[in-house]
């Protein structure tokens, strides 16, 4: 049998030793972020990558959710800040599973700041998580998200699987934020496209026609207007029109419809203009007049027409003058119409004068850049 050695340590010591150890080994271990912190933007990579693949989804639209805070996307353990940009102040969220970095919050608060907009990235939230985290959110297989009703980009913090880098990914999703800001009145701009691009590519004119399915995120995502609208404001944010395959080639159109999409982006379509003007019929005169006007972008045309006792009705024709558009309810004092225009550039107002003469005013009202 070895000898017994006598502790050097006194018994006091020894006793408060073993104290601290088994009060080390029962207390529970602090989480600690598995992942590092999330890479700084590269802006340089926007426009770089050739073949760009984004699986991305844009979450259906809660009614109200505008109103509620963004936690409904961002859990409370999120880290956020938010951070000055071009002008802007930027809200930046990152999962608890990253370790938090101001720098590099910073650094993409400077990289979405900087893309073609009019003051549009001070009203989202950007949250970033890890694979898992993020298509627990967007759904499986998506490589990022964007929630219109709350404003927010769910991105990766890491490239994704596909390859596709996370500034590309970005761009995309905030041409999804663009379109939820821009007014595309009678139509939804989030889900057509905003008013100048989705004229240019004749959606109104493809939707009943079953060229294009505005929100369909499922078995036509590439003839979704949305998703095309997105790839052309990425494509056009980079200024390098390679080849994407992750939407039609219908939504291809090169320069033009490059420059139409920044167009929107960096100067929203306003509404529509009106404008008034006099005229008159004699008793003698013909009882229709025409008047021709120019409607540059795809809209809703209204048309009203006031006189102080003759009776006026009202048609729309189209610009060749041959197919009905539509027709104020019945002659009258103060008679009106309104017809959404698709494709036309032109239309033609008929003036029918039913009973009396004297001057009228005819108010028109059209989608004008």
């Amino acid at each position: 049998m070895a000898p017994f050695r006598k502790s050097n340590l006194p018994i006091r010591a020894t006793f408060f030793l073993a104290i601290a150890l088994a009060l080390a080994l029962s207390a529970p271990a602090v989480a600690a972020p598995s992942e590092p912190s999330i890479p700084a933007a590269r802006p340089g990579l926007l426009g770089a990558q050739p073949n760009v693949v984004i699986h991305d989804t844009v979450l259906p639209l809660r009614r109200g959710a505008r109103a509620a805070a963004a936690s409904g996307i961002i859990p409370s353990t999120a880290s956020s800040g938010t951070y000055p940009s071009h002008g802007m102040m930027i809200k930046i969220a990152v999962s608890r599973s990253y370790t938090p970095n101001a720098a590099e919050s910073q650094s993409w608060a400077d990289f979405l700041g900087g893309l073609p907009q009019h003051g549009d990235a001070s009203s989202m939230t950007v949250y970033f998580a890890p694979l898992k985290e993020m298509q627990s959110i967007c759904g499986v297989d998506s490589d990022a998200c964007y929630d219109p009703g709350e404003e927010v980009l769910v991105l990766l913090g890491e490239t994704a699987p596909d390859g596709a880098s996370i500034e590309e990914v970005a761009a995309h999703e905030f041409g999804h934020h663009i379109a939820n800001n821009r007014n595309n009145a009678p139509w939804s701009a989030d889900s057509w496209g905003p008013k100048r691009w989705a004229t240019y590519q004749g959606i109104c004119q493809g939707v009943p026609t079953h060229k294009f399915y505005p929100d369909d995120e499922g078995a036509h995502y590439d003839l979704n207007p949305a998703e095309g609208w997105a790839e052309t404001y990425r494509v056009a944010a980079g200024q390098n029109p390679t080849d994407w395959s992750i939407v039609s080639n219908t939504f291809k159109h090169g320069t033009v419809g490059l420059k139409t999409a920044l167009s929107d982006a960096m100067n929203p379509w306003a509404g529509n203009v009106a404008k008034t003007v006099s005229g008159s019929f004699t008793a003698r005169a013909a009882a229709v007049k025409r008047i021709k006007l120019s409607v540059p972008l795809d809209g809703r045309v209204t048309v009203s027409a006031s006189t102080g006792g003759m009776r006026l009705g009202l048609d729309l024709f189209d610009g060749a003058d041959r197919t009905r558009l539509a027709s104020s309810a019945a002659a009258s004092r103060a008679s009106s119409l309104r017809s959404n225009v698709c494709g036309q550039r032109t239309v033609v107002v008929h003036l029918k004068r039913s009973s009396g003469s004297g001057s009228y005013k005819l108010t028109t009202s059209v989608p004008a850049p």
